[in-house]
């Protein structure tokens, strides 16, 4: 009896409400992004970074891992805020590096961002990967 109620609690079964609401939350954050960087290319006289703009397209990357990582594996509260902070992490440095590259300038530490948001994609994972070792 106490099996069944823990396999009920970690089920991996996601409603369709819980998936709108993951598109809604992550449409929204692509599309302020693509407002923000079409403000900073029109205040920058139409001079814009591949790295800028690429980092539009993370949002959308990262909100199709979490639901399929939701999805296939349940995981835990904590490695999705890792997941996030790792998003926001190289959405930021992605940004950065697009800034000093249109001005053609360079920052010895927007490279560690990187290394920061890379860390923490990989705690996330390595979490993925013990949580579903020692639910089995």
């Amino acid at each position: 009896m106490f099996q069944v109620t823990v396999l009920k609690e970690r089920s991996a079964i996601v409603s369709i409400s819980f998936i709108k609401a993951y598109a809604i939350k992550y449409v929204t954050t692509t599309i302020i992004l693509i407002c923000i960087v079409l403000t900073y290319e029109l205040f920058s006289n139409g001079v814009t970074s591949l790295m800028m703009r690429l980092s539009v397209f993370l949002p959308l990357i990262y909100g199709l891992i979490l639901l399929s990582l939701k999805t296939f594996l349940p995981y835990k509260r904590w490695t999705r805020q890792w997941l996030m902070m790792s998003m926001v992490t190289l959405m930021t440095g992605m940004f950065l590096f697009g800034v000093f590259e249109i001005y053609g300038n360079q920052n010895i530490f927007v490279p560690y961002i990187f290394y920061v948001g890379y860390g923490l994609l990989g705690c996330s994972f390595f979490s993925i990967i013990v949580e579903g070792r020692t639910s089995e």
